[in-house]
């Protein structure tokens, strides 16, 4: 019978009586009520950064009124998320008046016969409402609490049972943040066969119990390792330690190897001197080459795409790597969040591996790793190497029992150095060309702000979400406003965009949105983003992110610039041929998902339409619509086409008729038409659903799997919506693994033949190359072979070339 706000007033007022100055931290401004001489009330307006300390006389500024009068105010005024009823036409101006004017409820039930006779006959049939209100408003103080101010003070935690529990409940993210009270740990021996951190939980990373074991301090001891490490030819586990994110900017810090006969050491290249000296990096790297470069001495890293990045800007092929414990746990487990050792120790391993955060330190207390001592780094980053020494076996393992070894050692493992060296090869831009394109998007935004405020008779913040709300719902009485999380009217994309029509605004109002961003995001941003010292963009292809095994692109999102429209084609058109006498190359799958999923369902119509070269889009409508293929005219091949695409993931008929403009029953009518001809579709979706509930998962033509718990959820919009990724990820997981096989066997086709061609992008289905004109032919020739025979499928794969002097050009 107690909310949280009366534990607070009772433990606020018992600490007062001991003795104690008490802030109240909460976001309810109810708790000002409790504010007194020794009881002061803090709000967080936005987050901890923005916050208001409420005293006595902050209370009155605001309000005024005292804080115990708050309770009156609440009272006669209501609150709807606390069903207090309130007084009918009693609002916050009303309230505070009555209340300054008698003092409080009580005041104002002996005061009707000095009250105006109009506003005491309003108050008077409410006597008891307002009583109940006031009950109900009041903070209770004298909780039955076992309360003790003593027993409040800070203490060191429990580690052992924070960690137990933290475990129990998969709380792996907030380990780091466990506060360490720990004293620093005794000296440790030195490790049998390697087995530096055998023991659970680690001492503080204060200590420095294994500094002398894995630093090496001296080119003598190294060349020692290294020939130890050739004669036992064992597996090698490397971590490289860059101080920044990007790899084609960042300096490498320290390289870290393990193999069972020497253990884990540390080869340091920066950091203070206490615990070892930094080693000279070129002369270390030169002796490292032998082993590194050894394709018969098998490798394993936790991120090997940056390694072989940052050792490659220092001329060293990084050779035989077979193991990438992020990618490997990502195949594993892809609803999971289990790719950095942190994550594997602790569900592999059930133990505790720090981050490098409690070396260096994180946000504005962050240092730099050339500050921290040598000693630390190494102690942190040998726990590291001989953390994924531990869980490989155990993951090999797994991806051999989940049948995803195929997968893992013929496709994603390749794939490392694919991308490795796109990102290091980046692709030339056009700067001056977007200089200009930004000042042409300039006077064309300022244009259409102009016709915008003369629409709405004034001039206003376009970018401002509460002020366009504001015009839009509050003063020209447009309908269909939504609710945010906020209790704010929405003016997200898909409201502005259903508000189509209604007033000559909207329309502006998108257009100048998609200008902005696209000056922003593209036009504006792209030419900062140029290595100075390549001349080039790199962006950063991600290989462990989209759940259905598709790669993204980030620092810059090179997949996400749009090509439907005019603007976002002459985006491209600053993608350009690095000389003359080159060209940029498109090679792009058609209609690769449609061709997938009628490998999948077997539908005789899908099946028919590609293996006879149909146009597919027209062949669904003359099925659909009863006429012959000749006589489809293009609103029913654009509404088929809407279909194929949306239809085949799952969409629901809201969803549908959101898309094309149907009623919601038109919509649902047209699903059910689709199916019933369509029945190879209806029935592969039907059985996919079926087997994916039982297993909860599914899987692509490579055995690429997902977990979709969502199948099971009690909730209908999840148990849908986890419906609707069980039919889409085969599909896109199978194209992804079609692309990605190309791309591998392509990039070893033309470093077999010295080609100077290049890999630069990948787009979804299509991939990007730059290529002299003396080669264009062969690499035409080769793509279309290579990208259409990755995968065997019961109707043809059609790839399609364009070639030009920029990627805009070809559209």
């Amino acid at each position: 019978g107690l909310e949280a706000d009366d534990l607070l007033g009772t433990m606020a007022d018992r600490a007062t009586e001991a003795g104690a100055d008490v802030i109240v931290i909460t976001g309810d401004t109810d708790a000002l009520q409790l504010v007194g001489p020794h009881v002061r009330v803090l709000v967080p307006r936005r987050g901890m950064t923005d916050t208001v300390l409420y005293d006595e006389a902050g209370v009155f500024e605001r309000y005024g009124l005292a804080p115990q009068q708050l309770v009156d105010l609440r009272a006669l005024r209501g609150d709807v998320s606390d069903n207090i009823p309130g007084i009918p036409g009693v609002g916050e101006k009303t309230a505070t008046k009555l209340l300054q004017t008698y003092g409080d409820v009580d005041g104002i039930l002996t005061s009707f016969d000095k009250m105006p006779p109009k506003q005491a006959a309003q108050l008077q049939p409410y006597v008891e409402q307002m009583e109940l209100s006031r009950s109900l408003a009041q903070i209770v103080r004298d909780a039955p609490l076992d309360f003790d101010l003593a027993r409040t003070a800070v203490q060191p935690p429990d580690r052992e049972r924070v960690l137990t529990l933290f475990h129990e409940l998969g709380f792996r993210s907030l380990v780091d943040r466990i506060p360490s009270f720990q004293p620093a740990a005794p000296q440790a021996p030195a490790p049998q066969q390697g087995g530096l951190f055998d023991t659970a939980p680690q001492p503080s990373l204060g200590a420095a119990s294994t500094t002398d074991v894995c630093v090496l301090r001296s080119l003598d001891e190294l060349e020692q390792q290294v020939t130890r490490i050739r004669d036992a030819a064992e597996p090698l586990s490397v971590i490289v330690t860059l101080d920044r994110p990007e790899a084609m900017r960042a300096r490498v810090v320290g390289i870290a190897l393990h193999a069972p006969t020497t253990g884990a050491i540390y080869l340091p290249f920066a950091g203070a001197p206490e615990g070892g000296e930094p080693l000279p990096l070129e002369p270390v790297l030169a002796m490292l080459r032998p082993i590194l470069e050894d394709p018969q001495l098998t490798k394993a890293s936790p991120d090997a795409k940056r390694a072989m990045i940052a050792l490659a800007r220092h001329g060293i092929a990084l050779g035989g790597l077979t193991f990438d414990s992020s990618l490997a746990a990502y195949l594993v487990e892809t609803s999971q969040r289990t790719l950095t050792l942190q994550d594997l120790s602790w569900s592999r391993l059930n133990r505790e591996l720090p981050s490098m955060k409690n070396v260096t330190g994180e946000g504005r207390n962050a240092v730099a790793l050339d500050a921290v001592p040598i000693g630390k780094i190494g102690e942190q980053v040998c726990r590291e190497v001989e953390t994924l020494a531990e869980v490989r076996p155990i993951l090999e393992h797994e991806l051999q029992e989940g049948g995803l070894d195929e997968l893992f050692q013929e496709v994603e493992i390749p794939l490392v150095t694919v991308l490795a060296a796109m990102e290091r090869t980046g692709v030339a831009i056009d700067a001056p060309f977007l200089q200009e394109f930004s000042r042409e998007l300039y006077e064309r935004i300022t244009a259409v702000e102009t016709a915008i405020f003369d629409a709405v008779g004034h001039q206003f913040s376009i970018n401002s979400p509460q002020q366009l709300a504001n015009v839009l719902f509050d003063e020209l009485h447009l309908p269909g406003a939504k609710r945010t999380a906020t209790g704010r009217a929405s003016t997200a994309a898909d409201v502005l965009t259903g508000l189509r029509g209604a007033h000559p605004a909207i329309d502006l109002i998108l257009e100048h949105r998609e200008i902005t961003k696209l000056k922003s995001t593209y036009v504006d941003a792209l030419p900062l983003l140029v290595n100075p010292q390549t001349g080039r963009i790199h962006t950063t292809f991600n290989q462990t992110v989209a759940a259905t095994g598709r790669l993204s692109s980030t620092d810059p999102n090179l997949q996400n610039i749009p090509v439907r429209t005019e603007l976002g084609r002459r985006v491209r058109r600053a993608f350009i041929a690095p000389d003359a006498g080159w060209k940029i190359l498109s090679a792009d799958y058609s209609q690769i998902e449609l061709r997938i999923q009628a490998h999948l369902t077997q539908d005789p119509t899908l099946l028919e339409a590609f293996q006879e070269g149909l146009d597919v889009h027209a062949a669904t409508a003359a099925e659909l619509f009863g006429v012959p293929l000749e006589q489809v005219t293009r609103d029913q091949r654009n509404l088929a086409k809407t279909a194929n695409f949306a239809i085949i993931y799952g969409i629901s008929p809201f969803g549908f008729a959101e898309q094309t403009g149907m009623s919601n029953a038109q919509a649902a009518d047209f699903i059910r038409q689709y199916f019933e001809r369509f029945k190879g579709v209806a029935d592969f979706q039907k059985r996919l659903i079926a087997e994916a509930r039982e297993t909860g998962t599914v899987m692509t033509l490579l055995g690429r799997k997902r977990t979709i718990p969502e199948l099971r959820s009690p909730v209908h919009g999840v148990r849908a919506a986890g419906e609707r990724m069980a039919i889409n990820a085969p599909v896109q997981g199978t194209a992804s693994d079609i692309i990605k096989i190309a791309m591998v066997r392509l990039f070893d086709y033309m470093v077999d033949h010295n080609m100077r061609a290049r890999m630069l992008i990948q787009v979804h289905d299509e991939l990007l190359f730059e290529a002299p004109d003396d080669e264009l032919d062969e690499l035409k020739a080769t793509a279309k072979e290579l990208m259409e025979g990755a995968m065997k499928l019961s109707v043809p794969v059609v790839v399609e070339m364009r070639a030009a002097e920029n990627w805009g050009a070809m559209y």
